[in-house]
Parts: structure tokens; sequence; C-alpha cells
């Protein structure tokens, strides 16, 4: 995500220097002001408050708040939850729809554009039959959902359209019985 300025970041270089070189002088009259000079305790407190003017954001600097990109997944702040429950794949079965929701925890509202699942991992049964049972042997229809909606803060949005399925093959794939299928999701919100 690219943004902005932070409030009261981010002023020209020149106000760093100038405030740089206030404090200094400031430094400078402290010192003298020991040796008995009265009149340099009332130039001080002027350089004091120009330095501080100068190294504070004025207010409309402060407001400033210009973000926009992309973000994916959990790691923006969104969350991304399964809501259908994958169960009865199988050589012979019907795939098996695949939804959820996208959940905006932030104070900031987004727009979400689509939601991609793809499979991340597959865990063996225990006690399953000996052998492979990997990623590849399930397919994922459509793995791009197209959301396209603002998602406002603290609200959720829904997403549907992408189905798994069991691919069968000539070789033994009984140690895919009972096996979980981790499915990963990512966004695609601005």
């Amino acid at each position: 995500m690219n943004c902005g300025n932070l409030p009261g970041t981010g002023g020209p270089s020149a106000w760093l220097v100038l405030a740089a070189a206030t404090f200094l002088i400031a430094g400078w009259l402290l010192l003298r002001r020991h040796d008995g000079h009265r009149a340099d305790s009332v130039i001080l407190t002027l350089v004091l408050l120009i330095g501080l003017g100068t190294a504070t954001p004025s207010p409309s600097q402060a407001a400033t708040d210009d973000c926009t990109g992309s973000g994916t997944g959990t790691d923006q702040t969104l969350v991304i939850t399964q809501t259908s429950i994958i169960t009865g794949l199988g050589p012979t079965a019907p795939p098996v729809d695949i939804e959820g929701r996208v959940t905006n925890p932030s104070h900031d509202s987004t727009y979400v554009s689509t939601v991609i699942v793809s499979i991340g991992s597959v865990t063996k049964a225990i006690g399953a039959a000996p052998g492979p049972c990997r990623p590849a042997d399930y397919v994922i229809a459509n793995p791009l959902m197209t959301v396209d909606q603002p998602l406002p803060a603290l609200s959720h949005v829904s997403f549907a359209g992408a189905s798994i399925a069991f691919l069968s093959t000539s070789s033994n794939q009984d140690a895919c019985k009972r096996a979980t299928i981790h499915l990963t999701y990512v966004s695609d919100s601005r």
C-alpha cells in the first residue's frame, strides 16, 4: 500500500535544517546567558518559539491522508473465511462449491475486486493407505471469484463461484481417502 506523508512528516528538508540551526543558536545563547547577558535570554525565547513553529506541521499538512494501493488475503487488514464445508470428494462425486466471506476489521473502507482460491496443501488422514496424496489429485474450477464491491469499515462481503473436485487417475489413490485439503485465499482490494 502506498500512502502519503504521515501527519507532521515528510516536509521539505529545508525545514529540518532550519530547525537544527535554530536549536544550535539556542544552545549557543544558553551558554552566553551564564555569562550575565540578560538580553540574550529574550533572544533565546524568540529563537525557540520560531524554531518550534518551523518544526510543527501546519493544520493542512497534519490532516493529509492519501492512501492508495492493493492488499491480499489477511496481510492488509482483511480476513478471509471459508463458509462452505467441503466433504464427499471422491472419484465419482460431483464438485463441491467453495464459498466464503471477506471481513474488513479496519475502521477504513476498502474495495474488494476478486478473491482467488488455490490448494495450499493436503494432509493425509491418520491410518490412510500408503502412498502420496498431493494437491495435484484435486482440481479447482473457476478459482478467480469476482466480488467487485465496496467493503465499508467493520463489515463483510460474501464470495462464491469456485468449486473443487477430486481428479480420478489410473493410479491407486486410496491415500487420499478422508484427506484434509487446505485452501489458500488471496483477495485483490484497494
